[in-house]
């Protein structure tokens, strides 16, 4: 067998050559750069500024987009950690290791049901009542206006985590779509239309990356889903709880809670087991198709990165809900910090979008694709949905430009509707 040899690391011309790579490496490649496989030399004025390499390009270019040193596999797309500091629903996961409770206060098992109401199909666990330890919530609080009220809970959590990720990752598989009819609006035929697009391409697209990248992001859309709604118990077995446990100023009156730690192991095993190892895949595998400038993957891209930014838009809507409904009056939103993040990686998105687009319109009216083969290559189908896409836009145009000029951004509409702009450029969504 011949041996592998490997290819010898090209020499640094000079010092200057050298530390000049360093300082790139540090501050990151703009997406023009990175894009066109080139140097990208920051300006020794301002290093965090426009690039010497984008100065350089005096004439118009056809895709007429700022120098943003975005990478995409540094983009957050979801919420980590709990809300507030002090509300942790238990410690005992903090390590991100997935252990089972040790000491249990009763050798009884009881099955319950759970629910988040987006569908009829419910969660089943095997539970046990468990011996409290230091840092374990043992009651659910919310507030009344200015009063914070709570009520005992029993101290049940899952007996198998491992089982619990089994049955977490079956159900986000088998019900996905039912999640997707519950928080849709089926009038809007932008979204609507979007992702059953998407569906569809997911298992039908000629290139296992291009399936398996869509897949992925439709999974992830959905375990988001189950972090941003209320779990309650449904079924016979309540665990001793009543229906009017919390009382007419809760949101979850005349419906019975799970108890905190219960909770917190299905925050970690969405948190740390499904959403952690989806979204690192996802940014790899879509960061691959993007800068493989490929017209055939062109089709997926757009889809992925439309439903990853109205999925920011969700989880802006979210915050939003969240902050009113703990009355936060001093901010609109709960985690502004965090919100700021999401946002952040809504313009990587976006730049990484336009960049790809190569100065074509493909959602006007009058776009002709015979003269945009070197952005996209489609089939009949996706150009029909290409052009019904456009007709939307067309319709929207308007309101698309209200929600942006007015920075409404917990609109679902505020990201993706940036996607149909002709001169994008990232801007502030949050003070």
């Amino acid at each position: 067998m011949q041996r592998l040899i490997a290819t010898p690391r090209r020499k640094f011309q000079s010092a200057d050559h050298r530390q000049k790579t360093a300082q790139t490496r540090k501050l990151t490649a703009c997406v023009r750069c990175r894009m066109q496989r080139i140097r990208c030399d920051p300006d020794p004025a301002n290093p965090r500024g426009v690039c010497l390499t984008c100065q350089k390009v005096m004439k118009p270019t056809l895709h007429k987009l700022p120098c943003l040193r975005y990478k995409l596999t540094d983009v957050r797309l979801f919420r980590e950690g709990s809300y507030a500091a002090g509300r942790e629903w238990s410690h005992r996961w903090s390590s991100n290791n997935m252990d089972n409770i040790m000491h249990w206060a009763s050798s009884e098992l009881k099955n319950i049901q759970v629910t988040q109401d987006y569908g009829p199909t419910t969660l089943t666990f095997t539970v046990r009542q468990f011996v409290p330890v230091k840092g374990d919530m043992l009651h659910r609080q919310w507030s009344d206006g200015a009063v914070t009220k709570s009520v005992a809970t029993p101290n049940y959590a899952i007996v198998d985590m491992a089982a619990a990720l089994q049955a977490h990752k079956d159900f986000i598989i088998n019900e996905g779509p039912q999640f997707f009819k519950s928080t849709l609006d089926y009038n809007d035929r932008l979204l609507w239309d979007t992702y059953s697009t998407a569906i569809w391409f997911s298992n039908t697209a000629k290139s296992p990356e291009e399936r398996e990248v869509l897949q992925m992001v439709l999974q992830l859309w959905v375990t988001i889903r189950m972090r941003t709604r209320s779990v309650r118990i449904t079924g016979a077995e309540t665990l001793g709880m009543p229906s009017d446990l919390m009382d007419k100023s809760s949101g979850m009156h005349g419906k019975i809670p799970i108890p905190p730690v219960l909770g917190a192991q299905m925050q970690f095993i969405l948190n740390h087991k499904l959403l952690a190892p989806l979204r690192s895949k996802i940014l790899v595998r879509l960061q691959k198709l993007i800068l493989d400038q490929k017209p055939d993957n062109w089709f997926c891209i757009y889809l992925c990165t439309f439903i990853l930014l109205h999925n920011c838009s969700l989880l802006t809507a979210h915050d939003v809900g969240y902050a009113r409904k703990h009355g936060l009056k001093k901010t609109q939103h709960a985690r502004p910090d965090m919100i700021k993040e999401l946002h952040l990686g809504a313009n990587v998105l976006l730049a990484h979008f336009h960049y790809g687009c190569k100065g074509h319109r493909p959602f006007t009216l009058d776009w002709n694709p015979e003269l945009s083969t070197s952005m996209a290559k489609l089939d009949d189908k996706q150009l029909r949905f290409v052009r019904q896409t456009a007709v939307y836009v067309e319709y929207t145009g308007p309101r698309f430009s209200k929600l942006l000029s007015e920075g409404i951004n917990h609109s679902e509409h505020y990201f993706v509707a940036q996607m149909y702009e002709e001169e994008w450029k990232p801007g502030l969504s949050i003070e």
